[in-house]
């Protein structure tokens, strides 16, 4: 019964983890976009240069767990 029980929350456990870690970086950048956007003038350059670089580190997280799963 025990493990019955295991082997149903294990997964669950694992889908609230990458949940929850998407929702935070999704809520990390725009207040890190925000706080720099001052810094460098407020610029519509300033904030594309934010969001390619969180789509740039969006897709090598994506690329690292490609090549994990290769190995």
């Amino acid at each position: 019964m025990n493990t019955h029980f295991a082997s149903r929350l294990i997964p669950v456990l694992y889908v609230g983890t990458v949940f929850l870690g998407a929702m935070l970086g999704f809520q990390i950048q725009p207040l890190i976009s925000r706080a720099i956007l001052p810094w460098f003038g407020g610029s519509p350059a300033v904030w594309t240069v934010c969001l390619l670089f969180f789509q740039t580190a969006l897709f090598g997280g994506y690329y690292y767990a490609f090549r994990l799963i290769r190995v």
